[in-house]
């Protein structure tokens, strides 16, 4: 018979502990085969891979309004500078 062990590294290791204490505060059954740790792991994975990309597009969305606001600051300064200008002749 083939037994395959499975060690989980240490950050695994508590997310694993934190996940069967909360099954078992929920009453939900317990993980019992391969492959329903694995539908739980790819579903932590994908749910942190959507926040990933939220806060990525959050800071995208950030820099585009820095960017925005500092090329209106720069249309203004010239069109305070060349009003400055004709006044000067």
């Amino acid at each position: 018979m083939k037994l395959d062990i499975v060690k989980f590294t240490s950050q695994t290791e508590n997310w694993y502990q934190h996940l069967k204490s909360e099954r078992r505060r929920k009453e939900e059954d317990s993980i019992e085969t391969w492959e329903e740790l694995k539908n739980v792991m790819r579903r932590r994975s994908e749910a942190k891979g959507k926040f990933v990309v939220a806060k990525r597009m959050e800071a995208e969305s950030s820099n585009t309004k820095k960017n925005e606001a500092s090329k209106e600051v720069m249309e203004k300064s010239s069109s305070i500078v060349g009003s400055a200008k004709g006044l000067d002749t």
